[in-house]
This record gives C-alpha cells, sequence and structure tokens, in this order.
C-alpha cells in the first residue's frame, strides 16, 4: 500500500518558498509586462542542470554581498524565475515551464481553431484541456497539499466543459440561416470554449488555495499563516488574465485568415494553399507572445493585500521581528 506521503503531490513551505517579498520590478504595469516578456523567452527552457545550478549560486553570491557582474546577475535572475517554482524552490517541468508556453499553444490553439468536425474538436478541446491541467497545476501556488482525486475530478471538468461549450457554438452556428452570424458564431467556437474550461478548471484545481489558504508573508519576509481569501485572489486574478489573454489569441489570427482570404487568393490557389496552416500558427504565435505578457500584466505574481481585508484572525498579527502591526501581506499568486 501507497504511504500517506506517496498519495499526495509536494507541498511548499514558508521556508522554501521564493516568494517572501514583493518583486520591485512588479510595482508598475510596463514593470510587470516587462518581467513576464522575459520570463517566455524560450531559450531558458533549454537550460542544463549545471547552468541552472550556476544561476542559483551567483544570486547567492550576490545575496551574500559578494560583487557578481550586472549582466550576469540578469541572466541569473531571469533563468530561476522562468524555470524554479517561486513556492517549492524545484524545477518546473519543461514542457509545463512559463518559457514553453508560446510554443504549447500554438499547437493547441492552431488545433482548435483548424478543428471541422465534431470529432476533430472534440479531440482538440481534449488536448487543450489536458495540457491545461497540467500546466495550471505545475505552476499553482502550492502551500498545500493535493490529492490525486482533486486534480482528476479538476481534468474531467474542464475538459467536459470545453467540448460541450464549443460543440454548443458550433449547433447555435448551424441553426442560423444568416451567412454572417453563422461565420462569427463558428469563429467565437474555440474562445468561448476556452473561456468556459478556464474557468472550471482553475477553480477546481487550484481549489485547496481558496479551501485551505496560501502562505503569506509580512512586510519582512516572515509567514503570519494561510488566508483563504488571499488564495480566492489568486485564483480568481489568474482565471481573468487568462480568458483576456485567450480572447485576441483565438479571434484575431481566424479574422485575419478571413480578411485575407476576401481579398487575394492566395489559400485558394493550389500552389500556394499550403500557406494557410503555417500563416495561421503565425498569427497565433505572435498573439500569445504580446497577448500574455499584456494581460498576465494586470496582476502581481508577488501579490500583495492590506491587511484589512485578511480575516479578523490574520488582522491583529505582528512582525516576529519588531513586533509591529502587519500592515500589508505578500503572497504567490501564481500563473
Amino acid at each position: 500500500m501507497a504511504s500517506k506521503q506517496d498519495q499526495y503531490a509536494p507541498s511548499s513551505s514558508p521556508e522554501t518558498s521564493m516568494i517572501k517579498l514583493p518583486d520591485p520590478r512588479e510595482d508598475t504595469y510596463a514593470g510587470r509586462v516587462r518581467k513576464t516578456f522575459v520570463m517566455l523567452d524560450m531559450r531558458t527552457a533549454f537550460t542544463s542542470r549545471q547552468d541552472l545550478l550556476d544561476a542559483q549560486q551567483q544570486l547567492l553570491a550576490h545575496r551574500r554581498g559578494e560583487f557578481v557582474h550586472p549582466v550576469e546577475l540578469q541572466h541569473a535572475s531571469n533563468v530561476t524565475h522562468a524555470i524554479l517554482h517561486p513556492d517549492t524552490g524545484q524545477p518546473v517541468v519543461m514542457p509545463l515551464r512559463a518559457s514553453m508556453i508560446v510554443p504549447m499553444n500554438m499547437v493547441m490553439d492552431g488545433a482548435m481553431l483548424l478543428a471541422k468536425s465534431v470529432k476533430t474538436t472534440i479531440v482538440a478541446q481534449w488536448l487543450n484541456q489536458t495540457y491545461n491541467a497540467l500546466h495550471y497545476y505545475a505552476n499553482r501556488n502550492a502551500s498545500n497539499a493535493d490529492t490525486a482525486q482533486q486534480r482528476l475530478v479538476a481534468y474531467v471538468g474542464a475538459t467536459a466543459s470545453s467540448v460541450g461549450a464549443s460543440l454548443g457554438i458550433r449547433h447555435l452556428a448551424g441553426r442560423r440561416r444568416n451567412a454572417k452570424w453563422t461565420s462569427a458564431l463558428a469563429r467565437m467556437g474555440p474562445f468561448t470554449a476556452v473561456a468556459a474550461a478556464d474557468l472550471i478548471n482553475l477553480a477546481v484545481m487550484r481549489q485547496s488555495e481558496y479551501l485551505q489558504g496560501v502562505f503569506v508573508y509580512d512586510e519582512q519576509g516572515d509567514a503570519i499563516g494561510k488566508s483563504r481569501r488571499c488564495g480566492a485572489l489568486a485564483v480568481a486574478s489568474c482565471a481573468t488574465a487568462r480568458i483576456f489573454a485567450a480572447a485576441p489569441i483565438l479571434l484575431l489570427p481566424p479574422l485575419v485568415i478571413s480578411m485575407i482570404e476576401k481579398h487575394s487568393t492566395v489559400f485558394t490557389r493550389s500552389k500556394t494553399r499550403w500557406l494557410r496552416v503555417p500563416t495561421l500558427l503565425g498569427l497565433v504565435g505572435c498573439a500569445i507572445q504580446f497577448s500574455v505578457p499584456l494581460t498576465f500584466g494586470l496582476f502581481r505574481q508577488t501579490a500583495q493585500l492590506d491587511f484589512k481585508y485578511l480575516e479578523p484572525e490574520l488582522q491583529q498579527a505582528t512582525r516576529k521581528q519588531d513586533g509591529q502591526p502587519v500592515r500589508v501581506v505578500t503572497y504567490n499568486k501564481g500563473i
């Protein structure tokens, strides 16, 4: 029989968390966009284990007061932020890292947009939500250990809602006699499906954050306890950002393709019709590269909350180092 330890996924502790203080780069919207843009750099996904260890050593040396060249320090910071989970301090599996968002979602989103039949729609939505479930879990706030049953329920719920929403839109479009309405509704299918699935996927996959709470830290980086309200805000802000990000990614590329088809025969001529798929994928990739930073930048990853909005039992917390009342707490929002 498996031990209780084996039945649960790894969780963090206040000691392992890398997010205890607010990141000054996130003080402005432009700074948050820039930070997210750097995290999407696909080159960091192929960082070797030794290079990652070297980057960690450079950051430790900098914290000890030793001189590290600014360029090397910035590179080390970028690498660790892109690879290590901020709560556990462990590397995120490569396909699920932030730096793989663009290539992985190019494939998934492209498949959803190209799906024509009911069968291909179901397969595309299922593949997309399978990846999303894994990605959300890998990049969650890891304050709590989740059971395999919770992850399975989230996966089934997200997949069912996604496929159902997409097929519902297809059915509604098929009943419309107006060609313009039919075309518009058909283009909205993938986005509607993803929006519905993201809400359910995140709400269930990360339910422990708002049911059990997430670790929150005072102004000096010391843990004061777990907050369910901060957990709820983390999940809600992530869901909002992802839905906003999906809109331009899944709506604009088909619109551009449609406009090209109206004014050109490049996608209908026998010698050049093959260009349609790579053009669509290229447009999707560009949309992801710019949409994700612009929407993820709406919220801080090193999120903060004023003490008066915390649970009553946390509002009376004092700082461990000087005994003064805690005014603002910091927590990991996740991505």
